[in-house]
């Protein structure tokens, strides 16, 4: 299992990590592009007199791009949402990971056995209200979920953004699309 650990964690980083990061900035920049349009449409006379005028601004300038910006309406569940979506619809990937899935469903059947395994499935079925969950696909599910996790922690996500990346985790819609276009490929 260790080897197939550090297949699936060099696929995600060679292949996955970079559409993030490439897609990270472009998000994050419209958003500063956003700012500086809105914040240059504000009068500098906003806030004249008080000492926090420049604050005051650009408070004002934060508020009108959040409510007039494309870019700065989007959350971080939006950015999230349309990484995994764009990552999961490349063919590459589905093969790829799909390769990776089997490989882990195989060494899991040689280790517990087809009964062992059909056992598993069963099992994680009733966790989540289903008769049966593949667990290789679901391995494959949370594996990527939790690289993706580890991965937008570690960039230059503000505070906040990580805090909602670490609660929310693995309860949003995010992850059931992954899996249930796992469950289409098969």
């Amino acid at each position: 299992f260790g080897e197939l650990e550090y297949c699936f964690n060099q696929y995600f980083s060679k292949y996955c990590a970079p559409v993030i990061i490439k897609d990270y900035r472009y998000y994050h920049r419209k958003q500063n592009e956003e700012f500086y349009k809105a914040y240059n449409k504000t009068p500098a006379i906003i806030g004249a007199g008080s000492v926090f005028q420049g604050m005051i601004r650009m408070q004002t300038a934060n508020v009108r791009a959040a409510s007039e910006g494309k870019w700065s309406k989007k959350n971080l569940d939006d950015f999230i949402d349309g990484v995994v979506k764009k990552i999961i619809s490349g063919k590459n990937f589905q093969n790829d990971w799909g390769n990776l899935i089997d490989r882990y469903r195989e060494s899991l059947i040689a280790k517990l056995g087809t009964k062992g395994y059909l056992h598993v499935a069963e099992q994680l079925g009733k966790t989540e209200g289903q008769k049966f969950i593949d667990p290789a696909i679901h391995y494959g599910q949370l594996r990527f979920m939790e690289l993706l996790k580890e991965h937008l922690a570690r960039t230059d996500m503000p505070k906040s953004s990580m805090e909602y990346i670490l609660k929310e985790g693995i309860n949003n819609s995010i992850f059931m699309s992954l899996g249930s276009r796992f469950m289409r490929g098969r």
